[in-house]
């Protein structure tokens, strides 16, 4: 016996379509169909094409708004939808990710070439700063809590090599111009950042003990095993 899979409405002589919609449902179905279908693919060709980051993440929430209406026609066993509802969600939001990623790793490649001849700028910290509120800002977009995890782990990374960058160029500025204690202060300074912030371990392992060999050659005393406050300036 015929029944139509939207409705519901069964009988010997009813006639289905080749969605196996009765006369009933068929426009009714199509209509919707057809308008969320133009949507999305009007969506997507914005997503394509715009370079505003929010305007493509606005129109990925866009299409998944409209695959999830439809979803429901793809649940009663109803066809002929490409790509299926369910697909479309699933391959949307590992898109959302991808674009957060993308975009955002191309902003980070972008700050740390123009700025690689300024590493020690505070200009370029402060840039960076304002980056990382952006990727947190982010995360709520993300379909996964985790996928800007990386990129924000990259962003801690390169400002804290900025920051020791700052620091061991005041200490060596003052070296330079003979000023002892001072250059002494901001090696001591360099090393307690090191060994108190959450420091990555290669930053770690490559400039712990040159930083501490340096404040032994100007006449400092620094223990190994000890925190920077224990190490301290030679008697006057």
């Amino acid at each position: 016996m015929a029944e139509c899979l939207w409705c519901k409405r069964s009988g010997f002589f009813l006639s289905l379509s080749k969605d196996h919609l009765c006369k009933g449902c068929v426009p009714v179905v199509l209509l919707e169909v057809s308008q969320r279908s133009r949507v999305i693919n009007e969506s997507a060709q914005l997503i394509e094409n715009s370079k505003n980051l929010d305007t493509r993440l606005s129109r990925c929430d866009v299409i998944l708004s409209n695959a999830r209406c439809l979803l429901k026609y793809e649940e009663h066993g109803i066809g002929g939808m490409q790509p299926r509802p369910s697909d479309l969600i699933s391959n949307c939001l590992a898109r959302k990710d991808r674009i957060l990623n993308e975009v955002l790793q191309g902003e980070l490649q972008n700050l740390i070439s123009v700025t690689s001849a300024e590493t020690s700028s505070k200009g370029t910290l402060t840039k960076l700063t304002k980056l990382l509120l952006r990727v947190q800002g982010y995360k709520g977009n993300a379909s996964d809590p985790e996928a800007l995890a990386p990129i924000e782990k990259q962003v801690r990374e390169t400002m804290h090599a900025t920051q020791l960058a700052i620091m061991l160029d005041g200490a060596r500025k003052a070296e330079f111009k003979q000023q002892k204690k001072k250059a002494l202060d901001g090696y001591y300074e360099a090393l307690y950042f090191l060994r108190h912030d959450d420091i990555d371990d290669a930053l770690q392992t490559d400039q712990i003990a040159t930083i501490s060999e340096k404040i032994r050659s100007l006449g400092g005393e620094v223990e190994p095993r000890q925190d920077t406050q224990d190490a301290h300036l030679p008697p006057d």
